[in-house]
């Protein structure tokens, strides 16, 4: 979001339809931005290449709430907050900024949409040094005290009342967001939060044998990070057409429909026309009349076929499972 001497309270687009994930996405665009021109700047406002509508991510994701926190003017813009911009902000405790923003949207999705976990439902993003910096968040929620930790009925409570999960279920166990995604430049460039996602990911995997991370092992934030399934998007901003914000859209999306199973509006099947429904009753008929021409023999021989091509495309599709199934299982033990 903009940069600001004095923080504001940040800015939302509110779902279209019932509520049911909250990405928070940190920009860090120039002061000079006025606040009529966010709505067009902002991540919900970009589009995507999926068809010809040429839709904004929030039109095609009706149900996400989308929160763009504005960082203050200097170094750390997320950190060095003075006490007038915490109480601009709504901040009480001793956690930062953004972490407070996540524990906040996880407890209203929790209360308003009424989910059972609230932080499972919340999405984290950032752009180059933003994204860095909220994966630093995603390292300060408060942790479990250390002489309950092997209490699960004490570390359940704490879950609850911190992370906002109403029972007890895998948010106790294996704490998470939804998912990150850090979008960088193009050079391969190590960035902070790659490694931090793979550090956390090697502590817990050594403090566990189990194939998750828990808050009684490796802590709460090794935990959430690790768990989180993270997207890391180099280059792909280069807009290609003037209805097409670029590559690293179309990737952003694909990573919450696809990944994460968060609701996208289909595509629109276009409209028939008067000739194309002509055709297509003509194209109904012309084949109908053939199959009344064939033999019994000829009619088995097409169904026959026909069977072969449906257990080809089944076996296709097992064989892609278990191809990603090994991969993902590759994957957790290079970590």
């Amino acid at each position: 979001m903009s940069l600001h001497q004095n923080l504001v309270a940040p800015f939302v687009v509110e779902p279209k339809e019932a509520h049911t994930h909250t990405v928070v996405f940190l920009h860090r665009l120039p002061e000079a931005t006025k606040d009529a021109d966010l709505p067009a700047k902002v991540l919900s406002a970009k589009r995507t290449s999926r068809n010809s509508n040429h839709q904004t991510l929030a039109e095609q994701f009706p149900t996400v709430r989308w929160v763009f926190p504005h960082p203050k003017c200097g170094h750390r813009p997320y950190n060095n907050l003075t006490a007038e911009d915490k109480a601009a902000v709504g901040l009480t405790g001793s956690s930062p900024y953004i972490t407070q923003i996540l524990l906040r949207e996880a407890k209203l999705l929790r209360e308003k949409a009424e989910v059972a976990n609230g932080l499972e439902r919340v999405i984290l993003g950032g752009q180059g040094e933003t994204a860095e910096a909220g994966h630093e968040a995603m390292a300060s929620f408060p942790e479990v005290r250390a002489s309950i930790r092997r209490m699960p009925d004490q570390v359940a409570a704490f879950m609850r009342e911190t992370l906002h999960s109403s029972e007890w279920s895998d948010a106790c166990t294996d704490p998470r967001l939804v998912g990150y995604v850090g979008m960088h430049a193009e050079d391969a460039v190590v960035t902070r939060d790659q490694t931090a996602y793979r550090a956390a990911t090697m502590k817990v995997v050594s403090s566990s044998s189990s194939s998750s991370a828990s808050p009684s092992d490796g802590g709460v934030n090794s935990s959430i990070i690790a768990n989180t399934p993270h997207r890391f998007i180099h280059g792909g901003y280069k807009v290609t057409t003037p209805k097409w914000d670029g590559r690293r859209y179309d990737e952003f999306a694909s990573f919450l429909a696809d990944d994460l199973g968060v609701y996208r509006v289909p595509i629109a099947a276009p409209p028939k026309t008067d000739e194309r429904l002509r055709k297509e009753r003509k194209a109904a008929a012309e084949e109908e009349a053939r199959k009344h021409q064939l033999t019994a023999r000829e009619k088995y021989l097409e169904e026959l076929a026909a069977n072969k091509v449906e257990e080809k495309e089944r076996l296709d599709k097992v064989r892609r499972q278990i191809e990603a199934d090994n991969r993902e299982r590759r994957e957790r033990a290079e970590r």
